[in-house]
């Protein structure tokens, strides 16, 4: 019998290698998985204690990929409030460059445009061609229109299996 914490260091063993590997289950991996011997069932429950471990460890790192997101995100909300410094300092000294011993500072005036976005303003846009529209096709709907009217030669069905694990 396999102990917890050989099962987490494992774990963590088999998703370092899983990444190593881009996710490919390597003979080494199967070899590490030999570990849990038994019966099929035993194989299958230790496989299902490892995709629930994977599982978890994605989340967690998907947690942590937003927190550094909204961390990211500060900085640069930081680094703007600090350019505005800048400016409001080189505005109060009637200055638009200024040159220290380590860097050069100069203001200049940008031009941004920000649209309302109203149907009749969309539809004018698009119809002069200023408006990006991005299409994809819509592959449910695509799916119950083949079943109820046939295949279409330009639209490929991709088939695989798959496993449900309750």
């Amino acid at each position: 019998m396999t102990t917890l914490n050989e099962i987490l260091t494992l774990g963590h063993q088999i998703e370092g290698m899983l990444d190593e590997n881009d996710g490919e289950v390597t003979h080494e991996i199967e070899e590490l998985l030999a570990i849990f011997e038994g019966d099929l069932d035993t194989k299958l429950d230790s496989i299902k204690e490892l995709i629930d471990y994977l599982k978890a460890s994605s989340r967690y790192l998907k947690e942590k990929s937003d927190e550094f997101a909204r961390k990211s995100k500060s900085r640069l909300n930081q680094v703007e409030q600090l350019k505005s410094k800048i400016i409001l300092a080189l505005e109060a000294t009637g200055n638009e460059k200024i040159k220290t011993q380590s860097y050069s500072f100069s203001m200049r005036e940008t031009e941004s445009i920000e649209v309302e976005e109203q149907p009749e303003n969309v539809a004018f846009l698009a119809e002069v061609g200023l408006f990006n529209v991005k299409y994809s096709p819509d592959k449910k709907a695509i799916k119950d229109f083949m079943a109820e009217n046939g295949g279409l030669d330009w639209v490929k069905i991709n088939k695989k299996k798959s496993v449900t694990i309750r």
